[in-house]
Parts: structure tokens; sequence; C-alpha cells
């Protein structure tokens, strides 16, 4: 299964809800600087989602992987935190085993494509995090993400 095949099930569970691909915490660059002295790039999420309810309508941010080796050596998802409620890899059918996701701080729940491929199962929930979401997040949706509503608008230009 592809990261690709993975993401469009999770689109297809938030079919309702605003979702965004390969979303930013930060613009690319924002004078940060590395040891060299080099831009430090902002951390890129797969998937960014935020349920269309007022009630429990947290956002909620999906990290997939395929790759055993890349999910046990991935150290960058806490700088996710910030930007969501809910933290979750996303796997593949039976990639990790239940005392694998153990080795995994609470914030980091696990979702896992069925053996279809046709829809995804909560193997393990993660705990809430009740931080305040980066105001940048929204920011970032808000002015380099919002090709639904450009699409919307044109379409109602046409008629």
């Amino acid at each position: 299964m592809k990261s690709s095949d993975i993401i469009d099930l999770l689109k297809l569970k938030h079919r309702k809800d605003v979702c965004v691909e390969q979303c930013k915490i930060k613009p690319s660059w924002d004078g940060s600087r590395n040891r060299l002295g080099r831009g430090i790039d902002s951390p890129i999420m797969d998937l960014w989602v935020l349920p269309r309810k007022w009630k429990g309508g947290e956002p909620i941010c999906y990290e997939v992987k395929v790759s055993r080796s890349d999910l046990f050596h991935d150290h960058k998802f806490p700088d996710y935190w910030k930007a969501c409620n809910w933290f979750y890899f996303a796997v593949p059918n039976g990639m990790v085993k239940p005392e694998e996701m153990e080795r995994f701080p609470p914030q980091c729940g696990f979702i896992e494509a069925n053996s279809k491929g046709t829809g995804m199962t909560v193997r393990r929930k993660p705990c809430f995090m009740a931080a305040e979401i980066d105001p940048m997040v929204y920011r970032y949706v808000l002015m380099w993400r919002t090709e639904i509503v450009k699409s919307r608008f044109r379409e109602i230009q046409r008629m």
C-alpha cells in the first residue's frame, strides 16, 4: 500500500471535513536558523483535518508511514503537536503490532487501513492534547490552501 492510498482513505473518512494535504506548521522560512546558520524549513504534516463541527471539532494530524523503518526512526512527530489536538500515525494493515504501539508516547494514536484497503480503523486512540493551536496553522490554511473556495467562486461567476 502506498502513502497516497492511505491519504485517499483518510480523506474518504473525513469527506465532510476540511482536509489539507502537506500542511505546513509555520511559514517556509521564518528567520529561524539551524546550528550551521541555514534557514529551517517548516515541518509538513501529511494530512491536517479540521472537523466541520463546533463541538468536538478539534484539529487532527495524520502522519502517514508505509515502512516500519520510517515509523521507528521518526523523531519529528512531536513538532506536529502544536498544530493539532489529536495526532495519529496512519499505517497499512498489519504493519505495527499492538505491543509496538506502546513504544510511542500516549499522544500518538494509530489508525490502520483495513485488510481490504477500503477504510481505516483506529487501533490506538491518542490522548487529547489540550494545547492552543498555533494560529500560523490556520493562517497557512486560509492563505495558501483555499482552493475549494476559489473553485466555488469561479462556478458562481459562470452562472
